[in-house]
């Protein structure tokens, strides 16, 4: 862990630990305190457990010794290796039940499917689209956490106390866990080199696909006031206003940009995104275009600048 905030955190620690995806390591936070608590988890790979061995031994201390196991979402880099480690240790894992399709892995992939058909997209492009969720399935180990967590609930390890506040968006039930001194263990919400995809989700209970974007514009703003953030993703920084901020007007700028596009033709997600992304080139990497950009659709239809047309063909939007 940096220095930042070593004197507010004795015994907390950032683990580094390699991940077989694009974004490289994955944050896990170590707090040795009464209870042993390890925020995240990362993937499920050798290379991950044991970079997280021998981080634990360097500090006197066995994966055995783990109480408890917070997830703040339910992708694969940070709750792959949750179940592993609460088998070796018999701690305690608790995690949101707004990711509970999530941590079970899979159960809501025919509410995408039935959402791409819905948009009418080519059949080809929903079979590779469907393929990068199963593309994750060796990195992680499916779940049921043992404690869920409520939105306000309070968790201690001893000295540090807790508070979990929701953070949807990059996941229907991310969270963060906010302490009582000013530092956020807010996973991917925001991260300093690189902006957070706003990704497809639905709803764990009604099946109601959700306004991710919103509510990823909505957790940047809950984030901005913390004295500290400990991300999922790079150091731990402070100050983290003026980084929210840019990461907010970039997001309004993309928007004046996707108006201006639908305001000479209509477009479908597919041809809009391949306009805003040409670049992209692999379909992990298309897939997180096509979301990012479905996110800002539903922004745009939510205070009417765009409207959809649903004729015989694929759905295309327009710019009021």
């Amino acid at each position: 862990m940096n220095l930042i905030s070593s004197h507010l955190y004795p015994r907390v620690y950032q683990l580094s630990l390699p991940t077989p995806f694009p974004i490289g390591p994955v944050n896990v936070y170590l707090i040795v305190d009464d209870k042993i608590v390890l925020i995240d988890a990362g993937p499920k790979t050798e290379a991950a457990f044991d970079a997280l061995q021998r981080q634990f031994r360097e500090r006197k201390l066995n994966i055995e010794n783990i109480d408890e196991i917070w997830i703040t979402h339910a992708h694969a880099d940070h709750f792959g290796l949750a179940s592993r480690l609460a088998n070796i240790s018999g701690a305690e894992v608790l995690g949101h039940p707004g990711d509970r399709n999530q941590f079970e892995y899979g159960k809501d992939l025919e509410s995408y499917r039935s959402f791409f058909n819905e948009l009418k997209l080519p059949e080809l492009r929903i079979t590779s689209f469907l393929e990068q969720f199963r593309y994750f399935v060796p990195f992680l180990e499916p779940m049921v956490p043992t404690i869920w967590l409520d939105d306000g609930m309070h968790l201690d390890t001893g000295k540090h106390q807790f508070e979990v506040v929701p953070l949807p968006g990059h996941s229907p039930g991310h969270v963060g866990f906010f302490e009582k001194s000013g530092g956020v263990f807010s996973g991917d919400v925001l991260l300093e080199s690189t902006s957070t995809n706003a990704l497809i989700g639905f709803d764990a209970d009604t099946g109601d696909r959700l306004d991710s974007l919103l509510d990823l514009r909505l957790s940047i703003q809950r984030v901005s006031a913390a004295q500290y953030i400990f991300p999922g993703h790079g150091n731990v920084f402070d100050s983290p206003e003026p980084l929210a901020e840019k990461h907010l007007t970039s997001q309004e700028d993309r928007m004046t940009a996707i108006i201006g596009l639908l305001t000479e033709n209509p477009l479908g997600p597919l041809e809009l995104s391949e306009k805003l992304f040409p670049e992209v080139r692999y379909p992990q990497e298309r897939y997180l275009a096509f979301s990012e950009v479905m996110g800002y659709l539903d922004w745009g239809m939510r205070v009417r600048s765009i409207r959809k047309i649903a004729d015989d063909g694929p759905v295309r939007y327009r710019s009021r």
